[in-house]
């Protein structure tokens, strides 16, 4: 308003107003729902909420809206069960699956007032299914609720405001400090995302190396569009804006060195980790023969904890890093977890893979995962186990007993003339073999 800034924060219970950049309690205004809507409501009545424009356009954009979300969840229903709901949505778009030209078959279906009955009585059955069984869904982000009272707003005869003549809205929109602050920690279930930047910064000091850890999380580029954000990660910055990706109406580039200095300020306030990462970095604490806790070294807790499960998907986060854990075994079961989405997130990765933080090498590969060099240190191993003699492996060559296959290798002058990428790895005790089945890929 005028030369001030004010920043807006909102949640469940409602939203938070206060002067400058950040919301600080001490200066908040705090306003719960049911008070922003009345007063929302008394600025649409007096027509100084929104231009003609936005007026005009608000119904049209809502049904889009509903149409748009419901097509992502009809697209995203498993395979195995496509022909068991929604039929009538399914019968409207004849196989014809091209985006935009889905959206606006839906949006054309949602407009006849017995097809959008007998969508939303299609779509509390298909809820009512989900509840007990979320493998009808290969993705799990949709936001249900909200798209059933989308529909069911649709049902409603919508009221028209009028915008005032002399009524000509001023606004000048910026990001927020707290929205940089909360793309920073990332989402509420990326607890490992935070304890691996809290670690390495624990054991690098050194402000250069923090930035390149940073500027590495997320690849050579990530680009991300949801809702009203678009995040883009590249090695030199990080670029957030709110609208659209073209003309946006808000927009920040923050160079590395200056995410780093922030992530340190939130580190060094106790405001980085959430609670439920707190909770996670005491289970890593012992338990000394005098009863007392014993925080654990980072150094040390790398050599109690030496695998790593990294999981990829080429939309979400690319390879993302998970927590590690104690036991090869243990890192299995999870990396096999998160490719069928039975962890707690529901999320199913493309692949994953189990990296040797001692070592320093890659062990194991699971589904589809396109690390080059963990491919290629995994073949070095398979290599070296089938060049080991059987009394040498008895002695315990390491690299040589990870992994071995039930195929003898093929001549010397055939593999000269062979290249091959690991498709697949099944570990030996999870096929109650006593060895273990290496699927890969000839190239001639």
């Amino acid at each position: 308003m005028g030369e001030r800034k004010y920043a807006l924060w909102y949640n469940d219970a409602g939203m938070l107003i206060s002067p400058g950049e950040s919301v600080r309690m001490d200066f908040a205004e705090a306003l719960t729902w049911e008070q922003a809507a009345g007063r929302i409501r008394e600025l649409l009545d007096a027509g100084e909420y929104a231009g003609q424009v936005t007026m005009y356009r608000a119904w049209s954009f809502e049904k889009n809206r509903v149409a748009e979300a419901l097509q992502f969840l009809h697209r995203d229903i498993d395979e195995d069960y496509k022909g068991e709901y929604f039929p009538t949505l399914t019968a409207a778009l004849g196989n014809r699956y091209i985006y935009p030209d889905v959206v606006e078959k839906t949006k054309a279906l949602l407009e006849q007032p017995e097809q959008l009955k007998s969508v939303i009585s299609e779509f509390t059955d298909f809820l009512k299914d989900y509840a007990h069984d979320r493998g009808l869904l290969r993705f799990h982000h949709h936001r249900n609720d909200e798209i059933l009272q989308g529909l069911k707003d649709l049902q409603r005869e919508p009221i028209k405001f009028t915008a005032a003549e002399d009524f000509t809205p001023q606004r000048r929109l910026f990001i927020s400090q707290d929205e940089i602050d909360k793309l920073l920690r990332e989402g509420p279930d990326h607890h490992d995302y935070r304890l691996g930047i809290v670690r390495y910064f624990e054991q690098h000091p050194d402000k250069k190396e923090r930035e390149k850890y940073l500027s590495h999380l997320h690849g050579e580029y990530q680009g991300y569009n949801g809702g009203n954000d678009n995040i883009v990660y590249t090695y030199k910055q990080l670029e957030f804006s709110h609208g659209s990706v073209t003309e946006p109406y808000a927009k920040v580039e923050l160079k590395w060195n200056k995410v780093r200095a922030r992530i340190e300020e939130l580190i060094a306030r106790g405001t980085f980790l959430s609670d439920e990462d707190k909770e996670i970095l005491e289970s890593r604490y012992l338990e000394a023969d005098t009863g007392q806790e014993v925080e654990i070294p980072p150094e040390t807790a790398q050599r109690k904890t030496p695998y790593q499960v990294v999981v990829y998907h080429h939309i979400e986060n690319g390879f993302d890093e998970r927590l590690d854990y104690q036991t090869l075994a243990e890192a299995e079961n999870v990396a096999q977890a998160y490719i069928s989405g039975k962890m707690d997130d529901g999320f199913e990765y493309e692949g994953a893979g189990i990296y040797d933080l001692v070592g320093e090498k890659w062990l194991r590969i699971f589904g589809d995962f396109p690390h080059e060099k963990a491919h290629e240190q995994i073949r070095q191993a398979h290599s070296l186990a089938d060049s080991v003699p059987p009394a040498q492996m008895e002695l315990g060559t390491a690299d040589a007993q990870e992994l071995v296959t039930s195929d003898p290798p093929p001549p010397v002058e055939e593999r000269s003339k062979l290249t091959s990428t690991i498709e697949a790895i099944y570990p030996a005790e999870k096929n109650n073999l006593p060895y273990e089945i290496i699927i890969e890929k000839l190239h001639i």
